[in-house]
């Protein structure tokens, strides 16, 4: 699926890319991700409530087919989130 004409943007397909989404496991964040997952993207769920992030991830499989990586990850602190994406497994590094 693409995403829908506008004025503001050019439409283009995102199906197999892959997106990090800080703050996924509740919000704009899972707003985000479900959006995401409509439009069959790949996806890294990155919070600090990893049961949520679990769940998460299992419904946007359910619905949508998605792949989603788990990240437990508090953003705030810098010296971790350096390595994160070093640290995805490779099939999310593309």
């Amino acid at each position: 699926m693409s995403m829908p004409p506008s004025r503001y943007y050019q439409p283009q397909d995102l199906s197999g890319k892959v997106a990090l989404i800080t703050g996924a496991s509740s919000g704009f964040g899972e707003a985000i991700a479900h959006r995401f997952a409509e439009l069959g993207m790949r996806l890294v769920l990155v919070a600090r409530r990893e049961e949520r992030l679990r769940a998460l991830a299992a419904l946007l499989a359910e619905r949508h087919g998605c792949e989603a990586h788990v990240v437990v990850q508090d953003v705030c602190d810098t010296a971790a989130v350096e390595g994160m994406v070093e640290a995805l497994p490779a099939s999310f590094q593309e």
